[in-house]
């Protein structure tokens, strides 16, 4: 479990509803020795705005470390060694009324480990002023 950061991170907070998910596959070979794991993020942001796609530009340009927050309240780091990559997505407008008008990335990290937990208070206590909240 992490329980402190070395300096003081940004963190940018992003608010997701509906069909977002983290899943990490266990990738072992018996005949090689290795093991390692592969964490896939993907995030579905239901709404469109300047500000966050000026965020996810940068983002995707960059090896990310990625925190995640379950329905359970427990805290994941993804990508803590060697960072994340962003490997697809798309920025939609819809077609039709039930369309997304929104963002969509996926998220890849791997990893000699699987997701770290991470102490609440550590993430929420660093989240710069920028929150990407389309509920607000």
């Amino acid at each position: 479990e992490i329980t402190a950061f070395a300096g003081t991170p940004d963190w940018f907070k992003f608010e997701v509803k509906g069909a977002s998910s983290l899943e990490t596959a266990i990738n072992s070979s018996r005949e090689n020795g290795t093991t390692f794991y592969e964490s896939t993020v993907t995030m579905s942001l239901t709404f469109q705005d300047k500000a966050t796609q000026e965020q996810l530009k940068l983002i995707t340009h960059a090896r990310p470390h990625v925190a995640i927050e379950d329905y359970n309240g427990n805290y994941f780091l993804v990508g803590l060694e060697h960072g994340a990559e962003v490997t697809g997505g798309s920025i939609a407008t819809g077609a039709a009324m039930g369309d997304l008008s929104g963002y969509s990335l996926t998220i890849v990290a791997q990893e000699t480990a699987p997701p770290y937990f991470v102490t609440p208070a550590v993430i929420t206590a660093d989240v710069s002023a920028t929150q990407i909240d389309p509920t607000a």
